[in-house]
């Protein structure tokens, strides 16, 4: 069965732009190629292969292989280049279709349901079981390696944390070559850098890059004013009010404290202490049957998600009013001027 892979998603990493701010990764995407995609995806016909129950079983098969990898303890890993090499084939087949249940049984459900209305509730259910059964999986094996390379990096004597600022090729060469970029190199990266076309630059302002290569965050100015924020109610709850605390990975969990109000592009189960933690969740992304807001119902927590902006609009720190039931987040104080 032949699937153009591709075009389902896009061309990959290479029309992304990461920004690592020396804390926290953010991630942009070329908002046309974001159109195309979803136009792409939500108007296949349901007989398409890349909604059958063959190939989503394929997919959870890659999914199933690839968690069973990353379980192998570290200790007993005999041939570290031939592991390697299993976990990048599995990553790299299992990836195309990871998107399907991310956006179109996520972000994208409605759209997909106006296209396909009743007939297209089967395919979702499908998506959504592939999601659940797929949900974290990236992270996963981001700190599976981060477990496996960081000791090997303090042998080498380069901070353990370093993993993280790897590229894959570099990860590749250290592996089976035992060659690092320049200690040098990665403590400048530390502090800073921008990943785009598939390279990491030096530069350390956004704004500079952006104006450089005459770029703009969409709807920058009119995020740069919202002083009230509109989603979807996921969860109502109390109107509570509280400190902002933005968490895009999962290294961000272990320094959210009680009290303060989670806001996030979209949660995973790694989330889970945090939420437990949070007296409100807001998120960028999500449908009403997204992670955020089946846990948040189920913790009887405040959640807004679908707001698009938060993650943009709010800052750590900022004191912010959720009143989920309404389906707005008020700022009340930025952190800036206390």
């Amino acid at each position: 069965m032949v699937i153009d892979t591709l075009r389902i998603w896009g061309r990959g990493l290479s029309d992304q732009i990461v920004h690592f701010d020396g804390a926290t990764f953010h991630w942009y995407r070329f908002y046309d190629d974001m159109d195309k995609l979803r136009n792409f995806l939500v108007r296949q016909p349901l007989s398409h292969p890349i909604f059958s129950p063959k190939v989503q079983s394929e997919f959870l098969k890659l999914v199933k292989e690839l968690r069973a990898a990353i379980k192998v303890p570290v200790s007993k890993i005999k041939n570290q280049a031939a592991h390697l090499a299993l976990l990048t084939n599995l990553f790299e087949r299992m990836y195309p279709y990871y998107p399907l249940g991310i956006f179109i049984a996520g972000p994208w459900r409605e759209d997909f349901l106006k296209i396909h209305g009743v007939k297209g509730k089967p395919v979702l259910k499908l998506l959504m079981h592939s999601r659940e059964q797929s949900e974290g999986l990236l992270k996963l094996v981001g700190l599976y390696l981060r477990a496996w390379l960081g000791p090997l990096l303090k042998k080498a004597k380069y901070p353990e944390e370093y993993v993280r600022l790897l590229t894959v090729r570099e990860i590749k060469n250290f592996v089976e070559r035992q060659k690092l970029p320049a200690l040098s190199v990665l403590h400048r990266r530390a502090r800073g850098y921008i990943y785009s076309d598939g390279k990491i630059g030096r530069d350390t302002s956004f704004a500079k890059f952006l104006t450089r290569r005459r770029l703009l965050v969409a709807n920058a100015a009119q995020i740069d004013k919202a002083e009230i924020i509109k989603g979807v109610t996921a969860c109502t709850g109390a109107v509570v009010t509280g400190r902002v605390k933005k968490i895009y990975n999962s290294f961000g969990v272990k320094d959210f404290k009680t009290g303060q109000i989670l806001v996030t592009p979209m949660t995973s189960p790694e989330y889970i202490s945090a939420m437990k933690k949070a007296a409100a969740i807001v998120t960028d992304e999500g449908g009403l049957t997204c992670h955020a807001a089946i846990v948040a119902r189920e913790l009887k927590k405040p959640c807004l998600i679908g707001t698009k902006i938060a993650t943009k609009v709010l800052n750590d720190g900022d004191l912010v009013e959720v009143a989920a039931g309404r389906g707005v987040v008020k700022t009340i104080k930025r952190a800036a001027d206390r």
